[in-house]
């Protein structure tokens, strides 16, 4: 039996981090929470030694993917190594794959897990996107059924 750790609260809109997956450094930022689920954009792979990145070196990179995390799939928070913050004031309610409807029903078509954290499995790409290009919703998609 596992042990299910409530680690989501830890996140503000706007956090910038960098985490280590396969010998690699990847940037993520926390966009968005709507209900138990965590919008994240995630990075290509950065080329700068861990200890020296910086939020510029994150926003400037390309965009692997936006995902929703539940809980579970959040990765645990000594992986990831908060390096700013910058300001997040859109809504992202019912984009990048999520749709929670008025009666609480869930479609969720982007679903971020394990996986997509170590760069072997997204649900949802967008082409010539950098990480800051998706700090307010102009280039993030609604939800549709």
């Amino acid at each position: 039996m596992g042990i299910l750790l409530k680690n989501g609260d830890q996140y503000s809109p706007g956090d910038v981090f960098y985490y280590r997956a396969k010998k690699k450094v990847y940037g993520s930022v926390f966009l968005f929470r709507q209900q138990d689920y965590y919008l994240f954009a995630i990075s290509e792979e950065i080329d700068v030694p861990a200890g020296s990145i910086r939020m510029e070196d994150v926003l400037c990179s390309p965009l692997y993917t936006l995902a929703w995390f539940s809980e579970v799939e959040l990765l645990m928070p000594g992986r990831m190594h908060r390096i700013g913050t910058v300001a997040i004031t859109d809504d992202y309610s019912n984009r990048a794959g999520l749709l929670i409807d008025g009666q609480g029903g869930v479609l969720l078509k982007n679903v971020g897990q394990c996986a997509t954290w170590r760069h072997e499995h997204r649900s949802f790409a967008l082409r010539d996107t950098i990480v800051e290009d998706v700090l307010n919703t102009r280039f993030v998609p609604k939800t549709w059924r």
